[in-house]
């Protein structure tokens, strides 16, 4: 079985030393065939692109929730199966999937016990979700706390007035059933994985 692996260093919770932890634990696994790109995010974007090409049996995912997220669209309807470890700062699906546990443990413990899970998601234009979504003006926030992480203090500084004045000029129709049509400043929707009211 074929795997692959793709390792975001920009993400904040993995380096370049990384790579040759996730080699060494799949070969203590078993695994004789895998292949690994591990960089930035201009060489994830082509590792990506190659491997919605290839369609490899296993993808494993070392990033944060954008880099997650860009393999779940990458890998949709492919028949590769996603290992998506937690290498960012929020590790919102990784720990929804998985629980609370670093990258090295969740790779070690899913290569020991290996479950096939599907996994519901929701569209939004042409953006997918897994987890949850904010809508509206609060989500521009994330933008500004994203240049801060980046250190770009003067593009966290713009992004922060553009969220802060869209927050009192933005609100969103929605409807949940064509009779409930309504306005607000920010809808927040749960994915089933995370909600505590749908069953699997």
């Amino acid at each position: 079985m074929e795997f692959w692996s793709i390792i975001n260093t920009s993400s904040g919770g993995c380096d370049s030393d990384s790579e040759a932890e996730i080699v060494g634990i799949l070969k203590c696994a078993g695994v004789t065939s895998s292949k690994a790109w591990c960089g930035e995010s201009d060489r994830i974007e082509r590792a990506f692109a190659e491997a919605a090409t290839r369609k490899p049996k296993v993808l494993v995912v070392l990033g944060g929730d954008g880099t997650i997220r860009t393999a779940a669209e990458a890998c949709t309807g492919s028949g590769t199966h996603l290992l998506l470890l937690p290498g960012g700062t929020m590790n919102m699906l990784p720990r929804a999937l998985y629980g609370e546990s670093s990258w090295q443990d969740t790779l070690k413990n899913t290569l020991g016990e290996p479950a096939i899970r599907m996994l519901s998601g929701v569209r939004v234009s042409d953006n997918l979700f897994f987890v949850a979504a904010i809508v509206g003006a609060p989500g521009l926030w994330m933008e500004a706390r994203e240049a801060i992480r980046e250190g770009d203090i003067f593009d966290a500084v713009e992004k922060s007035g553009i969220a802060f004045e869209a927050m009192f000029d933005t609100t969103i129709q929605h409807c949940i059933s064509p009779e409930a049509t309504e306005e607000a400043e920010v809808v927040a929707v749960n994915c089933p994985l995370v909600s505590d009211q749908m069953s699997e």
